[in-house]
């Protein structure tokens, strides 16, 4: 082997472990930045952040915001994402599904595809929905469109559901003015979103529901909002939304009951069969109670105070409720999804709910 054989060896040999090493450092400090960038704009919103410093998460103006690290897939497919994802106040109830084309992961087209008249965002992404005129309408609104483009001209990888806006993140943000960026322009298309479909009517399938609904209103002493149709307001200071939610099989109801103000637990509790999601952190928690232990995961700061809050009365309340649907508590509201359109019970269901919420004391 002549001279500069061996000079390429050695500054090959030398290179490999510099670049590991500058590759290492540039992914730390990468997530020491994001890490402080999520705390930033956590004191800027009043969010909560990860004890790992991996997201940020929380309300923003009513509406359930997480941006960071998630698990996506199961088994030999689970891998890790970065996700904003900003949650409607109402779900639109027309399933409505738009994500980019050739865009991984798992996606049912139960509905069939759309365009809209806008070139760039019908060669870009493939839009779904139940119907196919509403649907349309909801993203024909011109602030609806003006907000989507803001978002994909500097985050393309967008998926729009009923349910909220999400966007996928090559890697995390690392400076505070661009995490804030991202939160306000989720915001623009999840307020144009829920202006547009205001002047929507509702799918003829569910014409029966709202004319139920109105006189289930006035005895609740809450509003009937007929677009959705929807049930919503405050008794006794506590703010609660009754919706139509498009399920996998057909409609479905939801019921939330959000908490008065509070000291937080850090809790989680939800279905014991349902996935894991990105929430889903920390040790699961006992009650002692074979039957809600067996039905519900449980997660929380504090064990002891947990279990005092899970007090008898309302695990015999959540549980009632898993009858009817998926139950879902956290520091935030008490949900129930998945309650059957024809079902008679929506108003002791309700009621139900409430009772829970005050048990608990919140």
């Amino acid at each position: 082997m002549d001279a500069l054989s061996y000079l390429i060896c050695l500054l090959v040999g030398v290179a490999l472990p510099v670049g590991a090493f500058y590759v290492g450092v540039r992914r730390a400090w990468r997530q020491l930045s994001a890490a402080e960038a999520y705390r930033e704009v956590s004191r800027a919103l009043g969010l909560r952040v990860d004890t790992r410093g991996v997201s940020v998460h929380g309300q923003v103006r009513g509406r359930r915001l997480w941006i960071g690290q998630v698990m996506t897939g199961y088994g030999a497919e689970r891998d890790t994402e970065i996700r904003g994802v900003l949650a409607l106040t109402r779900p639109l109830g027309l399933a409505l599904h738009m994500r980019r084309r050739g865009a991984r992961g798992r996606f049912r087209r139960r509905s069939p595809e759309l365009e809209i008249g806008d070139v760039e965002l019908d060669k870009r992404y493939e839009i779904h929905g139940d119907d196919l005129g509403r649907v349309r309408a909801l993203l024909s609104d011109s602030a609806v469109r003006a907000a989507i483009h803001s978002l994909i001209e500097r985050w393309p990888q967008v998926v729009l559901t009923d349910h909220g806006v999400r966007v996928g993140l090559k890697r995390p943000e690392t400076s505070g003015p661009a995490l804030e960026e991202l939160i306000a322009r989720l915001e623009q298309v999840a307020m144009a979103l829920e202006a547009s479909r205001q002047h929507i009517a509702p799918p003829p399938a569910l014409e029966d529901v709202g004319h139920n609904w109105s006189e289930l209103a006035d005895r609740l002493g809450l509003d009937f909002e007929a677009h959705l149709p929807a049930v919503s307001g405050e008794v006794d200071g506590r703010r609660t939304l009754l919706a139509v939610r498009r399920m996998h099989d057909g409609y479905g109801i939801s019921i939330r009951a959000w908490f008065h103000p509070h000291p937080e637990l850090g809790l989680i509790l939800k279905p014991q069969a349902g996935p894991d999601d990105y929430s889903s952190v920390g040790q699961d928690i006992q009650v002692a109670d074979a039957s809600f232990d067996a039905s519900f995961v449980i997660k929380g700061w504090d064990p002891r105070i947990v279990r005092e809050r899970l007090s008898e009365p309302v695990r015999a309340g959540l549980l009632e409720l898993t009858t009817l649907g998926d139950v879902e508590v956290n520091d935030v509201a008490i949900t129930v999804r998945g309650l059957d359109l024809e079902h008679d019970g929506v108003e002791s269901a309700v009621r139900k709910v409430w009772d829970i919420a005050t048990a608990l004391g919140w």
